[in-house]
């Protein structure tokens, strides 16, 4: 009896220094802090719309992090140290995010190795996410390529749907699998679903990283991870928009991505990945190509312009004595001579007066003088009939 409740206490007193551990632990190791953007006030949201963006909140708040909803515009993210990540919802309303909320102020959190989880826009065509990384990381320059892969949502929802987003091989150099744990090999179908084709940005300090791809299709990327060589902070595009409710293996990446940067396992970029690119090459060749073209033309055009000949018409001449019995400048078409007013055989001219051709009534600008000679041809005739 007394080794039994000897064994019992000493069970008891085991759970009890386990609890007090877990209990220390989570004292010392709190839950990432995460802050939520879910404001109506810069007309980025239009919470009416629909209910992804709060899908997306009770997704974040289902992983046990510590959830900071701002509600009232921008939330406080310069000092925010111990902020493990920031997360725009889907932008259903009216602006982007980009151009209604202090940029400089997220610029400012990425750049001191913060997290930003951005969903783009509804129907931006991938305008959104384009202008906010442009901002967010300072690149100087164009996008080369950066655009929706689906134009139309019926194309989308075929194509989206035909495979499983897998994940890409480029994902582990964005964030090996020994710093942030090991990501779903595979994502859910959804069906609101939005491809980018894999950016690429003309800064050579610009990194961008397929995560997730349709079929292995890097022009239908649908998880992309955008940095800067020597920045310790990145952007993670994700091309669910919640609408759905959550979804296991989305909400796995979406924890782990969060989880490892509040852990520091993301390490900045020493260089730029433009040249691994897809289509670094076959866009510089058609370039190159569209340059030689424009030179080609350009030379065309001057030959045609300083050419002799030339291939443009002349100036119109100045009218010319009629040849013929025609004028040279032929008359309207209101004004053409009527086919009764011209002189019968019975009264024309001795063939003696021949010589003087008659002119058609109507000039293009009649004159006083002379007046016209058929009239006065058939006077004189008959004038001399009534004599003989």
């Amino acid at each position: 009896m007394t080794k039994h409740t000897t064994r019992s206490a000493m069970a008891l007193i085991t759970r009890t220094v386990a609890l007090i551990s877990v209990i220390s632990l989570a004292s010392a190791y709190p839950a990432p802090k995460v802050s939520f953007y879910l404001s109506e006030e810069s007309g980025v949201l239009d919470l009416n719309w629909d209910s992804a963006p709060q899908n997306l909140q009770q997704q974040l708040e289902q992983f046990g992090l510590s959830v900071e909803v701002a509600t009232h515009g921008q939330p406080q993210l310069v000092g925010a140290s111990s902020l493990a990540a920031y997360v725009i919802p889907v932008q259903n309303g009216h602006n982007f995010y980009s151009s209604a909320e202090d940029m400089r102020k997220v610029a400012e959190y990425v750049a001191a190795g913060g997290l930003v989880v951005l969903l783009d826009a509804a129907h931006s065509a991938g305008a959104a996410t384009r202008d906010f990384v442009l901002k967010v990381l300072g690149y100087q320059g164009e996008w080369n390529v950066c655009s929706s892969s689906h134009p139309s949502s019926q194309d989308s929802r075929h194509i989206i749907r035909a495979t499983k987003p897998q994940l890409s091989e480029w994902a582990s150099v964005f964030l090996p699998p020994t710093a942030g744990g090991v990501l779903p090999e595979t994502l859910e179908e959804a069906r609101v679903l939005t491809a980018l084709t894999w950016c690429r940005h003309q800064d050579a300090g610009a990194v961008s990283l397929p995560l997730y791809t349709q079929g292995g299709d890097e022009t239908k990327v649908v998880a992309q991870a955008f940095g800067k060589a020597g920045s310790r902070g990145a952007v993670v595009w994700l091309g669910y928009s919640w609408k759905d409710g959550s979804q296991q293996r989305w909400g796995s990446l979406l924890q782990k991505l969060i989880l490892a940067f509040a852990n520091g396992a993301y390490t900045a970029p020493s260089t730029g990945n433009a040249e691994a690119h897809p289509g670094a090459t076959i866009f510089d060749s058609v370039l190159e190509a569209a340059t030689d073209a424009a030179s080609e033309v350009d030379a065309v055009v001057r030959r045609m312009m300083t050419s002799a000949a030339g291939v443009y018409p002349s100036p119109v001449p100045s009218p010319e004595p009629e040849e013929n019995g025609k004028p040279n400048k032929s008359p309207k078409p209101g004004k053409s001579p009527k086919p009764g007013k011209s002189p019968k055989p019975g009264k024309s001219p001795k063939p003696g007066k021949s010589g003087k051709s008659p002119k058609p009534d109507d000039e293009p600008e009649p004159e006083p003088e002379p007046s016209p000679r058929p009239g006065r041809s058939r006077n004189n005739g008959g004038r001399r009939m009534k004599q003989l």
